[in-house]
């Protein structure tokens, strides 16, 4: 947990953060022991006695912290680059045989600018290394998970580290558990919000109409079973061995034009349905004043997105053989569940 100027205990600032989040969900010391840290600092910001228990102790680190800032240039993420270096020191220094096992939230940006071999055509990102920092979407942002990605890969090979790459794509909310309010400053919210100023939205969201979002309960999972963790619900087979890199993204994809739109529609949402073009052109036109039209905050990063119409398709094959999460996991996206997100943008709206 990130150290802060306010008098709060790491349990309270925890429990503030889930209130942010319209969460009713709160965290007590037996079930969590946070820590103010920063990972920015080779010794993550700890008194010694501490970092001796964490080194001593750790098993796994889940690394999902990175700042989500599509206008940021690459050098900008210099300090999350080295954050995860400083993870990677600390797993190298565990007492076990073997490091502690670090599993990586990158993200599906590092290949989305994968070119295809000619326009319109499906593009299959395997669950495999990215050798070409063209791949990467344009933006700092991804440039620096796939950075990152590499750093590991190195890690791996030279220094005997162990480390998992998880490439997920875009989190959802739980129809379960939690709050049902998708951060209204991502990318789809500011989307889906753009058609209170223009009155329309595009008929598609990233150049193809699968979506392939995954539900963070899913995905939570998912990584348990393959950190080899308490909760996954699976246990891995005894043939089966760990690699590298494995994408995360929901196996079975849904149309935006076909699912995601008629359901918003259904739920009461005024819009037309318009090519992304004139999509852009009509945000382009609308409201300047960001704070009562939000959604022109991406517009630079909307029109500098490079659409030819291609599939970008990620294999899942190997998080699938990894357990039950990834195998059975269900359809979230109907009518109740776009119903139920719309009503919890409108509440912040």
């Amino acid at each position: 947990m990130r150290s802060g100027s306010a008098p709060q205990t790491a349990i309270e600032r925890l429990n503030e953060a889930y209130q942010g989040r319209h969460s009713t969900h709160f965290v007590s010391s037996a079930e969590v022991h946070p820590l103010f840290s920063d990972i920015s600092k080779p010794d993550l910001g700890l008194p010694p006695p501490i970092l001796e228990r964490v080194q001593a102790e750790t098993t796994h680190i889940i690394h999902c912290a990175w700042e989500v800032n599509f206008a940021l240039p690459v050098r900008s993420f210099t300090p999350q680059l080295a954050a995860l270096q400083n993870l990677i020191n600390i797993s190298l220094s565990s007492p076990f045989a073997q490091p502690a096992h670090i599993l990586f939230c990158s993200s599906v940006g590092t290949a989305m600018a994968t070119p295809a071999p000619y326009p319109g055509a499906e593009v299959i990102i395997p669950e495999t290394p990215i050798n070409d920092v063209g791949d990467a979407s344009p933006t700092g942002y991804a440039r620096s998970k796939l950075i990152a990605e590499r750093m590991l890969e190195k890690a791996v090979a030279a220094d005997g580290a162990r480390a998992t790459v998880l490439r997920i794509g875009q989190i959802i909310p739980s129809p379960k558990s939690g709050s049902m309010l998708w951060n209204p400053n991502e990318m789809i919210p500011l989307m889906v919000r753009s058609a209170l100023s223009t009155g329309v939205l595009p008929d598609n969201s990233t150049g193809s109409d699968r979506c392939s979002w995954i539900d963070v309960d899913s995905l939570s999972r998912a990584i348990l079973d393959i950190g080899e963790l308490p909760g996954g619900g699976s246990e891995k087979p005894e043939s089966e061995e760990s690699q590298l890199v494995y994408n995360l993204v929901h196996p079975r994809p849904f149309s935006w034009r076909h699912d995601f739109l008629p359901a918003l529609k259904a739920a009461g949402l005024d819009f037309e349905v318009v090519e992304r073009q004139t999509w852009l052109e009509k945000l382009k036109n609308s409201e300047k004043d960001i704070e009562k039209n939000p959604s022109r905050k991406l517009l630079a990063f909307w029109e500098s997105q490079n659409i030819d119409g291609g599939k970008i398709i990620f294999e899942t094959i190997a998080a699938e053989s990894r357990g039950e999460a990834m195998q059975n996991m269900a359809r979230v996206v109907d009518e109740e569940y776009v119903a139920n997100l719309l009503h919890s943008w409108r509440t912040v709206w």
